[in-house]
């Protein structure tokens, strides 16, 4: 149970207020009171702090005679920024996020180098970063560092446990990222769990959600009444690690990985292959990965219960019918014993889901930094 404090409190409302800045382009001071509850003049003095920091900007009305004039205030889209840092494969990636969610400029690019370690190719990228993009002004309009990364990230020991990139386990993560970064908020998370933030405070009104990706790995993340749904180890979500009956993982049989076995130098990356409608054994594959979906969200809907779940997966452009069949198949595959009481299940296509959510996460912490 999470204690009331004076902290506490300050911090819950100064996230309400910058939430209803963020959900209109312009508000007044007496819209944001209405809005979160709270009193004009506490909003006056959180909107302070927020305009000191540099956050938001407050355009006064020209209206004769003395006293406050009214105004308008927004979240600056120039200015401060976050940096995101894609860890998830081997291609490393830097870019800076606006307050808006907006890509300041270009992604960064480092590509591995297999013959030196993860480490040394870490310290490599960051080195390359902080002499052609990590100038003073810069650093100084950076609220902090967002990392995506591809498996569960266990705080205790500061290392990141994956299958796809074993070398992550034997890295401190967070440990070399102070070096470059100082006290700045450093908030590093799987993807999955950064793109279940955003898409539980941005893309649906659903108190409960289950979001699932589908690339070469296979995870997700439950977002529950307005925060992630925490674990021991972080490991909650992983149902890409279900084992079938042939004693495969769930993983092994969907991810986008497999895709070159029924197209031939296929490349989920390139993202440039569709389905043709005559591409017999394209067709049954992702029928079979349906099927196999389907049963894994009867599973997750039995333990979670969840209003919603959210599929982000390169199979949704290869194969457009992809999410009504799947909801066909799911409703079928409960037996009818949830009827009405079903969640529905819904794609999102658009990308950068997973780097909005890691945004938003250094946000909340530089937030409370303020308070």
């Amino acid at each position: 149970m999470k204690h009331l404090t004076q902290k506490s409190i300050k911090e819950n409302n100064i996230h309400l207020v910058f939430s209803a800045l963020r959900s209109k382009d312009k508000i007044s001071r007496i819209a944001i009171s209405k809005k979160t509850g709270l009193s004009v003049m506490t909003v006056g003095k959180i909107l302070d702090v927020l305009i000191k920091a540099g956050m938001v900007i407050e355009e006064k009305d020209v209206v004769p005679g003395p006293g406050r004039k009214p105004g308008t205030l927004s979240v600056l889209k120039q200015g401060r920024s976050v940096l995101i840092l894609d860890l998830v494969g081997y291609i490393f990636r830097f870019g800076f996020l606006n307050l808006h969610f907006e890509l300041q400029g270009d992604w960064l690019e480092y590509e591995y180098n297999h013959s030196c370690s993860y480490e040394e190719n870490l310290v490599q990228a960051l080195n390359c970063f902080n002499e052609t993009a990590y100038s003073p002004i810069v650093k100084k309009q950076l609220l902090g560092v967002g990392v995506c990364v591809p498996g569960p990230y266990y705080h205790e020991k500061d290392i990141v446990i994956n299958e796809l990139i074993p070398e992550l386990d034997k890295v401190q993560l967070k440990a070399i990222l102070k070096d470059y970064f100082g006290n700045m908020p450093i908030y590093i998370d799987q993807d999955v769990s950064h793109s279940a933030r955003y898409m539980g405070l941005y893309e649906s009104k659903a108190k409960y959600i289950f979001y699932a990706f589908v690339g070469d790995g296979v995870g997700g993340a439950a977002y529950y009444n307005g925060a992630l749904l925490p674990s021991e180890h972080n490991y909650s979500g992983e149902f890409g690690q279900f084992k079938m009956q042939d004693g495969k993982t769930l993983e092994a049989h969907i991810s986008t990985a497999n895709l070159n076995k029924v197209l031939p130098g296929f490349s989920a990356r390139s993202r440039k292959v569709t389905l043709q409608a005559d591409n017999d054994a394209c067709v049954r594959y992702i029928k079979k990965v349906i099927d196999y979906l389907a049963d894994a969200f009867c599973n997750i809907t039995w333990l979670l219960d969840p209003q919603l779940i959210i599929l982000e997966s390169l199979y949704l452009s290869l194969y457009p019918s992809f999410i009504r069949e799947l909801n066909d198949v799911f409703a079928h595959a409960m037996n009818d014993r949830r009827k009405e009481y079903l969640p529905h299940i819904i794609g999102f296509t658009q990308g950068g889901s997973s780097y909005k959510g890691a945004a938003q996460a250094v946000m909340e912490k530089y937030l409370e930094s303020l308070v």
